[in-house]
């Protein structure tokens, strides 16, 4: 059986913390092209949610900017309902 390959899709990670820091670590295909335009909308996301202690971690397989924003908007939810 062959293994299926993720793409224009992104695995988003989040850590709340208490270092009053923001982190944003990102692995990407196109990373040297599309770099800026991840962390502003991962930062855009994060803004929303008024978060300023945050580790999040980006797993890009070529995701559009709609696509990260809603992954990171899922993976900020999950992770405050579990700080609860």
């Amino acid at each position: 059986m062959t293994e299926k390959k993720i793409s224009d899709d992104a695995i988003i990670e989040v850590s709340l913390t208490k270092s009053n820091d923001i982190k944003i670590e990102i692995k990407s295909t196109v990373l040297h092209m599309f770099k800026s335009q991840i962390e502003k909308a991962v930062l855009d996301v994060i803004n929303e949610f008024n978060l300023s202690s945050v580790n999040i971690y980006v797993q890009d397989y070529g995701a559009l900017d709609f696509v990260i924003r809603a992954r990171t908007r899922m993976a900020i939810k999950r992770a405050l309902k579990e700080s609860i």
